[in-house]
């Protein structure tokens, strides 16, 4: 019975849904212009907007920031009546009494840091600090063991990924990194990367820009399609724990 569930566990990884609410978002960061774009996309919610999705399947909700989705607590309720696996990728900020609602319905809440340098982090985003944000980490652990830190490595914040894995090991929280190879200066950067494939709970993947990659940097498309880089990071995060 075990095999069996832990057999349509991974199936389930390669059948992933994936749902742009919005585009809007509380973050302005720096390389991004959603936040100020004219045309923002703003899915329209009804009671048919999910039932392509069938039960008990992934769903990862995207955005933008999908919490700024006006029907947001719509959504979240339509899916748990599909009894969907909900993974929200957002940037954990906003009211702490709506988040500590919100995070024990997910399976995964994605929670984007651009940068591991808490001066960094300030700049890029613009609207909140390092501490609030770690205020909003800590409150989530507090209801939730399913937070993981989503990071995309660039030529700007590689130098700090070594402070964000410490965090996150401290936090007891996986961590996603993506990169795109366009974004990193030389080949001696992307080998950089690849040494946290034998971190234990790190994850990493490479992407790609172009076709339907978002350009919120937080919201890495390639991740939720490209089932073959989980399964790499499986092996290596396995050979690591039986060394």
């Amino acid at each position: 019975m075990a095999i069996l569930t832990a057999f349509k566990t991974m199936i389930n990884e390669f059948r992933q849904y994936r749902v742009q609410l919005n585009t809007n978002c509380i973050y302005r960061c720096l390389d991004c212009g959603w936040w100020n774009y004219r045309d923002a996309v703003l899915m329209t919610v009804n009671a048919a907007s999910f039932s392509h999705i069938p039960h008990h399947r992934i769903v990862n909700l995207l955005g933008g920031d999908p919490v700024s989705h006006p029907d947001f607590n719509a959504v979240l309720i339509a899916l748990a009546k599909r009894q969907s696996q909900i993974r929200l990728w957002s940037t954990g900020m906003g009211n702490i009494d709506r988040w500590l609602a919100i995070v024990p319905l997910l399976d995964r809440l994605y929670l984007y840091v651009p940068s591991g340098d808490p001066d960094q982090y300030q700049s890029i985003v613009g609207t909140s600090t390092w501490v609030q944000w770690l205020d909003q980490l800590m409150a989530f652990k507090s209801v939730s063991d399913r937070i993981w830190l989503n990071y995309e490595v660039r030529s700007e914040t590689i130098q700090f990924l070594p402070e964000l894995v410490e965090v996150a090991y401290d936090n007891k929280c996986p961590l996603l990194i993506h990169c795109d190879r366009s974004k990193l200066s030389d080949p001696d950067s992307i080998l950089y990367v690849k040494r946290f494939y034998r971190v234990p709970n790190v994850y990493v993947f490479f992407t790609r820009s172009g076709g339907n990659e978002t350009r919120c940097s937080g919201v890495p498309y390639a991740v939720t399609q490209d089932r073959w880089q989980w399964l790499k990071n499986h092996g290596y995060n396995w050979y690591t724990f039986y060394r």
